[in-house]
């Protein structure tokens, strides 16, 4: 395995940064309501330049009252449950250690069904 150099760190961490970035779009522009990606670009240009007087309300009730808060919390959860299995991981010294085989998976379905 190749020591992992700084640069191809950064390369890396480019590369899933506009997958994520990318993926965030995607999940932007489906839903009930379809949005275009020109409508998607302007409209987000005009909240970064706080211009949002060509915005209509039902547009920002669903771009970012429902749709942003909802991939913002993916994201978190998503990256806290990384940072959970790799702490598993580096205090048992273990790399298959994960929550099944441990047992805590069965520990939060008992709390969670005692409920």
């Amino acid at each position: 395995m190749r020591p992992l150099t700084l640069r191809r760190l950064l390369l890396q961490c480019t590369v899933l940064l506009l997958i994520l970035f990318g993926v965030v779009i995607v999940a932007i522009k489906f839903g009930a309501v379809p949005v275009s990606l020109y409508a998607l670009a302007r409209d987000m240009w005009g909240v970064l330049f706080h211009q949002r007087s060509g915005i209509s309300t039902d547009y920002v009730l669903i771009i970012q009252n429902i749709r942003l808060p909802r991939i913002l919390l993916g994201i978190i959860v998503g990256a806290s449950l990384s940072v959970a299995g790799t702490s598993f991981q580096a205090l048992l010294r273990n790399p298959l250690a994960d929550p099944y085989v441990l047992g805590v998976s069965s520990g939060a379905g008992l709390g969670a069904s005692s409920r």
